[in-house]
């Protein structure tokens, strides 16, 4: 592992540790809690979408911050700003991973591992369709981001994949969200069961696959 390996690591690994860090001993997710949010102001709005983004590069978990979009902005203005968000945190992910560690893990992995030759071969001839079918599976995004980044996958392959594959459980958690204040109401157990049924509908996929 040459210096300049080491240097890109540690850069990474930097900059996820530091907003990581930043996002929980800042008030940044407490500036949701408020009550003070105008739903209304396009600034809110832009900030909310980008603290998504952020999120989503980091080891902490979306859904929250999804839910909250769907109870401050509605359906449909929360699940276009939570799908930006997710989607510009995957091509921050997709940036700084073929940067920083692109040819290192990838060597260090094939090393020691010869048989994902095979799987890299599918991805490459087939990275759109991996691109849609991973995101619905129930895995973190930031894990699926920095794993596809890994891969050969090509760069329109990976952004339009992922925009499509994140687009329906985005929407169903969003939608969640803006049914909070009356979880009896039909479209909140409609968001409800349509979650299960795609969660029920991943993990069959997931097993036929493997």
């Amino acid at each position: 592992m040459n210096k300049q390996s080491i240097f890109k690591l540690v850069f990474l690994i930097a900059i996820i540790g530091s907003l990581s860090l930043g996002l929980v001993r800042t008030d940044a997710l407490n500036w949701l809690q408020s009550g003070g949010l105008d739903p209304h102001s396009l600034v809110t709005q832009i900030l909310f979408s980008g603290l998504i983004g952020l999120l989503s590069i980091t080891l902490l978990p979306t859904s929250p911050l999804l839910i909250a979009s769907g109870y401050l902005f509605g359906p449909l203005l929360g699940g276009g700003l939570s799908l930006a968000g997710l989607l510009l945190g995957a091509l921050i992910a997709f940036g700084l991973t073929r940067y920083c560690l692109y040819e290192f893990i990838r060597s260090q992995l094939f090393r020691r591992f010869p048989k994902l030759s095979k799987l890299d071969q599918s991805v490459q001839n087939n990275g759109f369709f991996v691109a849609i079918t991973i995101r619905f599976l129930p895995i973190p995004a930031w894990a699926i981001n920095y794993g596809l980044s890994l891969s050969p996958i090509r760069f329109v392959d990976y952004t339009v994949g992922s925009l499509i594959g994140l687009a329906p459980i985005v929407f169903i958690i969003v939608n969640i969200g803006s049914h909070l204040t009356n979880i009896k109401s039909i479209g909140f157990i409609i968001s409800i069961i349509l979650y299960v049924l795609f969660l029920a509908a991943a993990a069959l996929y997931r097993r036929k696959k493997l």
